[in-house]
């Protein structure tokens, strides 16, 4: 039996913009996305006959399963999803009867920090490192990156994390990157114990917009030079995402939640040269706020974690040595 584990790395969006509607339903966005080190752990077996009763005819078995209970498994999985985009490109081995894939889940689910999409990227990166032959990846880079926008709008993001780049502008529906230097600091990520779907949040973005194009909102030229010099107040200045009045509509109880958790920021850290105020991820609902300065990420966690109980403090960026692993 072979086998690999992969770390899946979450995900935040230091600013997202919705552009215009396509006509597949997609929305075009333009995001700068920047990995963080919280992950699940990715565990794929590729189980070859005589190891498990199967007829010479039978049809390549695909198990997903997790130890989070009441987690969507099989076939309803984005895993799963990425693993047939794979096999639809390179058919499994003859002697491989089945693809056993188990999550190990840490990535708050329905939370717009991407841990389906992460998911997706490792079952990616395993199957090619699995169906390789002399230690090399089978498929090239290219070819993944296609599988992953087939995947999923952040799969090719995430792919791009676990090889390493932990920030990248995306434009189209997520599948266009242009890496970008990482922020270097600390995120506090406050997790509330609600979830958002994801299609009824665009779908309230178009209800309050009313249009088919939407002109963009954030700056971000500046949110870029920011990150290329390390400038903190530049990078505040051009973070924000276009979902969140679409999101705060559905969830209300989320302004609140934003509006104390921004006031906890200004107490412990008023000089905006090294902290970026809370912002939403993705389609949210989770918070992030982000420090130069850990003692004052370690602060800002303690006060809030008093009020609730998913309040972490994560290191910005990848452990590059253990990015790949």
């Amino acid at each position: 039996m072979k086998k690999t584990e992969r770390r899946a790395y979450a995900k935040v969006n230091l600013a997202l913009d919705v552009l215009a509607r396509r006509e597949d339903g997609y929305h075009d966005i333009r995001s700068v996305m920047h990995a963080i080190d919280l992950y699940d752990r990715v565990i794929i077996r590729l189980i070859e006959r005589g190891e498990i009763e199967a007829e010479a005819d039978d049809k390549l078995q695909l198990v997903v399963s997790s130890d989070l209970p009441g987690l969507p498994g099989g076939e309803q999985n984005i895993a799963a999803k990425a693993a047939r985009c794979f096999l639809a490109q390179q058919p499994a081995p003859e002697s491989v009867v089945a693809i056993d894939i188990h999550l190990e889940k840490r990535i708050p689910v329905g939370a717009g920090l991407g841990g389906g999409s992460a998911d997706a990227a490792a079952v990616l990166l395993g199957l090619n490192e699995l169906f390789g032959t002399g230690g090399k990846p089978l498929l090239e880079q290219s070819i993944l990156m296609k599988m992953a926008a087939q995947a999923g709008a952040d799969v090719p993001f995430c792919l791009l994390s676990q090889q390493g780049v932990s920030c990248a502008l995306a434009e189209g529906i997520g599948e266009q990157l242009m890496p970008l230097p990482e922020l270097r600091g600390w995120i506090v990520l406050v997790c509330p114990p609600f979830q958002l779907d994801t299609a009824q949040v665009y779908q309230a973005f178009d209800d309050i917009h009313e249009t088919e194009k939407v002109l963009p909102r954030l700056d971000f030229e500046r949110l870029r030079e920011g990150l290329k010099n390390q400038n903190w107040a530049a990078v505040e200045k051009g973070t924000g995402n276009a979902l969140w009045p679409a999101s705060r509509t559905l969830l209300p109880e989320l302004e609140q939640l934003a509006g104390d958790f921004t006031k906890v920021v200004l107490e412990t850290a008023a000089s905006s040269a090294g902290r970026v105020l809370p912002k939403m991820s993705g389609s949210g609902p989770s918070l992030f706020a982000l420090f130069c300065d850990q003692n004052e990420a370690e602060q800002v966690r303690r006060r809030f974690s008093y009020s609730l109980e998913d309040v972490f403090i994560i290191r910005l960026g990848l452990d590059k040595n253990r990015a790949e692993s």
